[in-house]
């Protein structure tokens, strides 16, 4: 039987798509990655089971290549090729729960979060995550808070989420990224996102180890906010920080940092409030296929 041409069904534009997207988080982006792909192989099965295993390799493949710095589809891509060895259906279905599992970890991450903002309180933030501004726009639903945001500097997308929550009705002072180490002593919580995590160490924008040592000096408890699909074994992880000092390039500056895992209180994630000694030993015990160990 020919092998049909999947690159023109709708879920592979789906596919395509999240590939091409440079605005969306890596969260959204690993979410909707793994929703294509598993529609792609729910497809697949139907029509030519033969075919299913490969097409999926090539899906997942894909959209890595085209966006690796978004550990969500690293990781995914990881699962795939871990579980290529079952029956194609079962395959199939297990692909199909992961994808609905990083779906779902957005909502409950957010409610996590949101129990760790205390009405009257002053919460500041980082850069521009979106794990961030979903707790934040979680919390506001039970209480009232103000927002402290950094530049961010040197892209300065500190400025664009500042405008953003106020527009959205939040308090909101926006500080530069010097002042604002000065100012942790003025608030009571820090959340910083996270590009990626691994056995001991996270990468973020940089800035995050000023604010988090100055957390730590201030006793201003500081956390990570990220999904558990962010969580990456060494050699992913490894692969993930060439991938940030690409990006930062010759000429254009520092765009992200690695900062040791234990100078944060914890790490908000869709399974609760975790300690970086627990995300630490999820990375380290993490399996990665063996072709993709020096990808």
């Amino acid at each position: 039987m020919t092998t049909p041409d999947y690159h023109r069904w709708p879920a592979w534009r789906q596919i395509a798509a999240v590939a091409g997207d440079t605005q969306g988080s890596a969260s959204s982006l690993g979410a909707r990655g793994a929703r294509a792909v598993a529609d792609l192989a729910r497809q697949m099965l139907a029509v030519h089971p033969v075919g299913v295993i490969d097409a999926i390799r090539e899906a997942a493949d894909f959209l890595v290549s085209r966006q690796p710095s978004v550990a969500p589809l690293s990781n995914f891509r990881n699962q795939v090729y871990l579980e290529a060895g079952r029956d194609v259906g079962r395959y199939v279905d297990v692909i199909g729960k992961v994808a609905d599992q990083m779906q779902q970890a957005a909502p409950a991450l957010s409610a996590v979060g949101a129990s760790l903002i205390e009405d009257g309180s002053a919460v500041m933030v980082h850069s521009s995550s979106a794990s961030v501004r979903a707790v934040l726009d979680k919390a506001i639903e039970q209480s009232r808070f103000r927002v402290v945001c950094t530049e961010a500097l040197p892209v300065g997308e500190g400025r664009a989420l500042a405008a953003d929550l106020i527009a959205s009705g939040f308090s909101v002072e926006l500080l530069s990224d010097t002042d604002a180490v000065a100012w942790v002593a003025g608030v009571d919580l820090v959340l910083v996102g996270a590009d990626a995590i691994g056995p001991g160490r996270v990468i973020n924008k940089v800035g995050t180890a000023d604010l988090a040592q100055a957390a730590a000096g201030e006793g201003v408890p500081i956390y990570i906010v990220a999904t558990v699909e962010k969580v990456l074994p060494e050699e992913l992880f490894n692969a993930a920080m060439r991938t940030a000092a690409d990006a930062s390039g010759p000429g254009v500056g520092g765009l992200s940092e690695v900062v040791p895992l234990s100078w944060f209180d914890g790490v908000v994630t869709e399974e609760g409030v975790l300690s970086p000694g627990d995300l630490s030993r999820r990375a380290t015990e993490q399996v990665v296929h063996p072709s993709l160990r020096e990808s």
